[in-house]
């Protein structure tokens, strides 16, 4: 079986470039998706920092509550009054705590079950300092003012300094941890500085949809510090962020592309305070959420092109038919066997114009191949044994010597009867009547009683109906001739013999069968099945042994292609008869006729 046709090529090489395409697909499609999907993708990231960012600014908000205090004439007063000489501590305690009050916002106790509902919760404690080493707090910032007190930047700070929106982070995961907005101003010649302090862990719960929407990477930034980081490393590059990522308004979300990630920021409070988020993302924590999907679509689309592989398949399925059936019939003609198939008249592509034009070359074949054929039939049927003219001449030139001029008319003129139609060959005929074979073969005879030194009785028995039988030319001739060299004449009985040949034909119904009989000397199996059973061709240079016989035989087979009989019995020193059953004129085929 062949492995390698069209058909397997073709659907091979379909394949591959199938497999190669959806491959490629497969490794660009996410990113055409990407890029095709990101300004959506951006929309959405930037609504949700920005949702973030109002979010903070909802706690921020308090800090109105610093800038009330620093203000307070009402504040300044009760601070001096607490560090007069004279002054009333205990009042101007109880003034200044009135301006320092616990904040709870968002939700009262019997909705606490709630806010992981989207509720805003958090607690501003605000706390006040002075540069006398006093801190003022109210009594439900107990616990916060310990922590407060505890932290490394309160005990290093540095209370001569004038500060405005300072955010420091304080305490640490046992205490919990603090952003703190710091102000400072003076009371009289006291230098003092209010706090508003909210858990870490209250701001950070209002960006719990960062992480449900994928970013995973984000700083609170302030004033050149990261606040805070999400990540313990970071891949944010502040230093490398242009400068107008900071520079945006409040609620202005501001973006910056480098290579396949993309940084976010927003200023989520007032300028002065430059309290802001900053967000980063890359492509591929864009497209994870559709990863699943991706994996989806190409199971689909290999769905899908198998499928239109198979449709193909099946609509190629009679093109490469067709293209088979011209492959089976072109080896046929290679190897001799060629198989007929139609011309294609309905169909008008190249596989149509090529069986076509392999039809008419195979024409064209054929009819080279008949007229060559008739070409080495001619040369068959006008072949001559030149030692048989030699001899006859000889034969008439020793007559002549003789003075038996009639004689050497007599041969003379069977010589002129036996050649002339092979010599005309404008006028040569395949077929001719029994009789005119008749005729030309009693010629035949003449001469031979004259060349042979054995005295030879020959008949030719045929009814008068079966005269105008026709029978190709010269079939029984060389017959006749076998007989004679290699039959009487190689008789080596003690006693010699009158030497017999019998030729019969007869006509029964769409048959003519011939009949040679000889008394010769016979012939052993061996030669029976060299010279008559084996199939005939063309005669090794130098053996002229029943070169006769093989003409006799090429000839029946070009003329009937195997539609004929020839069979021969043959005993040693009885002689031999050859049969030959011919079918009728009118049932050979006309392309062996001219």
């Amino acid at each position: 079986m062949k492995q390698n046709t069209i058909t397997r090529k073709l659907m091979l090489r379909i394949l591959i470039i199938g497999g190669l395409a959806l491959l490629g697909i497969g490794l660009v499609f996410p990113s055409v998706f990407y890029h095709v999907m990101k300004p959506h993708f951006y929309k959405q990231i930037s609504s949700v920092v920005s949702s973030g960012a109002l979010r903070q600014s909802y706690i921020w908000n308090k800090n109105s509550q610093l800038h009330e205090i620093a203000t307070s004439a009402r504040v300044s007063e009760a601070v001096q009054e607490y560090y007069a000489e004279n002054g009333e501590k205990e009042d101007a305690k109880e003034a200044i705590l009135e301006y320092l009050p616990v904040i709870h916002s968002g939700l009262n106790a019997q909705e606490e079950q709630n806010e992981e509902n989207g509720y805003i919760v958090f607690s501003n404690y605000l706390l006040l300092f002075t540069d006398q080493g006093d801190l003022f707090y109210s009594p439900d910032a107990q616990w916060t003012a310990d922590i407060f007190r505890e932290s490394d930047w309160y005990r290093t700070f540095d209370r001569s300094q004038e500060i405005r929106g300072h955010i420091p982070v304080i305490g640490n995961e046992e205490t919990g941890q603090f952003f703190c907005v710091v102000e400072s101003f003076w009371a009289g010649g006291i230098h003092c500085f209010a706090v508003n302090m909210v858990m870490a862990e209250e701001v950070l719960m209002q960006l719990s949809e960062f992480e449900d929407f994928g970013l995973r990477d984000y700083l609170i930034y302030c004033n050149g510090e990261v606040l805070y980081s999400s990540q313990d490393e970071s891949v944010i590059d502040l230093d490398a962020c242009p400068q107008y990522l900071f520079q945006g308004k409040q609620y202005e979300t501001l973006m910056w592309e480098d290579a396949d990630e993309t940084v976010f920021a927003v200023l989520c409070t007032y300028v002065d305070e430059d309290f802001r988020l900053v967000v980063r993302v890359s492509k591929e924590q864009i497209l994870e959420p559709y990863f699943g999907a991706f994996r989806y679509f190409q199971i689909m689309l290999w769905g899908v092109t198998l499928l239109l592989l198979v449709a193909f398949g099946i609509s190629l399925k009679s093109t490469l038919h067709r293209l088979k059936n011209l492959e089976k019939s072109m080896n046929g003609v290679r190897n001799g066997t060629c198989e007929e198939i139609a011309e294609e008249d309905g169909e008008n592509d190249e596989i149509s114009s090529l069986t076509n034009t392999f039809h008419m070359m195979l024409d064209k074949l054929r009819k080279d191949q008949a007229r060559e054929e008739q070409m080495q039939y001619m040369l068959l049927v006008s072949a001559i044994d030149p030692h048989y003219i030699y001899n006859t001449l000889n034969t008439v030139t020793a007559l002549a010597e003789l003075g038996r001029c009639q004689e050497v008319v007599e041969v003379n003129n069977a010589l002129i009867g036996t050649l002339k139609d092979r010599l005309k060959m404008k006028n040569y005929k395949t077929f001719d009547t029994v009789q005119a074979e008749r005729e030309t073969l009693e010629q035949y005879m003449v001469i031979q009683r004259y060349l042979c030194w054995a005295k030879i009785q020959f008949s030719f028995q045929v009814s008068e109906e079966d005269q105008n039988l026709l029978i190709p030319k010269n079939i029984i001739q060389p017959l006749v001739e076998n007989a004679i060299k290699h039959g009487i004449l190689c008789r080596d009985d003690d006693e010699i013999k009158e030497g017999k040949i019998d030729v019969t034909v007869e006509g029964c119904g769409e048959q003519i069968r011939i009949t040679v009989q000889d008394n010769g000397a016979g012939m052993e199996e061996e030669t029976v099945q060299r010279f008559f059973s084996r199939e005939p061709g063309p005669v090794p240079e130098g053996d002229v042994s029943h070169i006769g016989v093989n003409n006799v035989r090429m000839r029946l087979k070009y003329l009937y292609r195997g539609n004929y009989e020839m069979t021969v019995d043959s005993r040693k020193n009885e002689g031999t008869v050859i049969r030959i059953v011919l079918p009728t004129r009118s049932e050979i085929s006309g392309a062996y006729l001219f």
